[in-house]
C-alpha cells in the first residue's frame, strides 16, 4: 500500500512538473519581426514584463500588447541574435491578475531540424566520410605494378581526400551556425577551415613530394633489377 501511495505521489509530480514546462511558440528567421501573441477571452489586458535575449540580457523591458477581441499581440523584430528568446508576460485571466511565459527560437534559416531532415543529414556525413576515407585509402594502394602509372591514381585520391575533408567541416560548420545555439561549435570550426584553406595546398604538395619521391625510387629499383637480370 506504501509503494502504491509513493507511486501515486511521485506521478503527480511528474505530471505537475510537465505541465510546468514553458511552450516553445516556433522557429524564426534572424532579422525578421516574431509576433508575440497571447489569446485570453476574459482579459482586459495583456502586457509583456520582458524578453529576454538567448545570453540572459533584456531585450524589452513592460510594453503594452495591443488588443483584437480576445487577441493580444506585439511586433518584436529585435531578432539579430541566434538562440532561444524568453518572453515574459501578464494579464488578468478572470479578472485576477496572472503571469504567462513562452520561449521561441531564432536561427538563421528560420528552420530546425525534424526527425527526417537530421536522418538525411547524417545519412550525408556518413556518405562524405566514407568517401573522404576511401580516397585516403586510395593513396595506400598500388594499381599496376608500373610506378608511374600509379602516380596520377595517387595523386587523384590525396587531392579527393582533401576536398572530401573539407566539404565535409564546411557542412558541419554551416548545420553549427544554422541549427546549434551560437558560440559552441562555429566558431571553432571557422578557425579549422581558415587553417585548412591555408594548410591545404602546403600538405598537398607535400605529399605529393613524398609521391614522387617514393615513384622515383620505385623505378630506381626497377632500373636496378633489370641491369641486374641483364
Amino acid at each position: 500500500m506504501k509503494k502504491l501511495m509513493l507511486l501515486l505521489i511521485a506521478g503527480m509530480f511528474l505530471i505537475s512538473f510537465t505541465s510546468a514546462a514553458i511552450s516553445n511558440s516556433g522557429t524564426f528567421k534572424q532579422g525578421e519581426c516574431v509576433e508575440l501573441i497571447q489569446t485570453c477571452p476574459d482579459c482586459t489586458y495583456n502586457n509583456i514584463s520582458r524578453v529576454i535575449y538567448p545570453d540572459s540580457t533584456d531585450a524589452l523591458n513592460n510594453v503594452v500588447m495591443q488588443k483584437d477581441d480576445t487577441f493580444y499581440n506585439y511586433s518584436f523584430c529585435d531578432t539579430s541574435n541566434l538562440g532561444t528568446y524568453t518572453v515574459n508576460g501578464y494579464g488578468d485571466i478572470g479578472g485576477i491578475k496572472d503571469d504567462w511565459n513562452y520561449i521561441f527560437e531564432v536561427t538563421q534559416t528560420g528552420f530546425t531540424f525534424g526527425e527526417s531532415e537530421s536522418i538525411l543529414i547524417f545519412a550525408l556525413l556518413a556518405v562524405l566520410l566514407i568517401l573522404t576515407f576511401s580516397s585516403f585509402y586510395l593513396v595506400s594502394i598500388n594499381f599496376t605494378e608500373t610506378p608511374w602509372l600509379n602516380f596520377p591514381l595517387k595523386i587523384g585520391g590525396l587531392l579527393l581526400g582533401f576536398v572530401m575533408t573539407y566539404s565535409v567541416l564546411r557542412i558541419v560548420r554551416n548545420l553549427a551556425r544554422d541549427f546549434i545555439k551560437p558560440g559552441y561549435l562555429e566558431a571553432p570550426l571557422n578557425v579549422l577551415l581558415k587553417f585548412m584553406s591555408i594548410a591545404l595546398p602546403i600538405i598537398f604538395l607535400i605529399a605529393a613530394g613524398i609521391l614522387v619521391f617514393d615513384i622515383l625510387l620505385s623505378l630506381q629499383r626497377e632500373t636496378v633489377k633489370v641491369g641486374k637480370g641483364g
